[in-house]
């Protein structure tokens, strides 16, 4: 059976081979938001559409809080698999952009987050995503801007412990 539309498509790619199941389904506004559990670890997928568009397709998983926190908020462009287009929010159904799509979830996630620890707690972590040299940063230790500025530097904490996760084992692909 071939996907119809954009739904039934991203569907298909995380539910085909039992990987993630289908939990729950809303509107808000004007976008439509889908859930996929994964049937294996704690790892989730939301899927948002406008109309046939896929504007989002994020992955969350409370062991990797500092990458779920980067991609909170990220967007495709239509320009994303082809940078020959007009960049404007959002994937059409097309050809290019599913074999993208596609592409990137059988590839799974690439990199690692350096996660530093108080109390068993991530209060920060280092995202290196595609290059080792390329870092970002997310800080989840609720400080204040000024307390960030002129408190001391997490690693300079006491008590701080680091721990680094392989991206790979959250989400290896489907």
């Amino acid at each position: 059976m071939k996907p119809k539309n954009r739904k039934e498509y991203i569907a298909k790619l995380l539910t085909l081979k039992g990987a993630f199941r289908l939990v729950k389904t809303e509107k808000n506004n004007q976008t439509h938001v889908e859930y996929y559990e994964s049937t294996t670890n704690k790892s989730c997928f939301e899927a948002g559409y406008v109309n046939d568009v896929l504007i989002y397709l994020n992955l969350s998983n409370e062991d990797v809080p500092g990458y779920t926190e980067h991609h909170r908020g990220e967007y495709f462009f239509d320009s994303d698999f082809d940078h020959k287009r007009q960049s404007k929010t959002g994937l059409t159904f097309d050809e290019v952009n599913r074999k993208g799509i596609k592409e990137e979830l059988e590839c799974g996630l690439i990199g690692q987050e350096e996660q530093y620890l108080l109390n068993q707690k991530v209060i920060y972590s280092k995202l290196y995503l595609t290059d080792e040299h390329f870092v970002v940063n997310v800080d989840l230790s609720g400080r204040t801007f000024w307390q960030k500025l002129f408190g001391p530097e997490i690693t300079n904490i006491e008590g701080v412990t680091v721990k680094t996760i392989d991206l790979k084992g959250i989400f290896s692909g489907i």
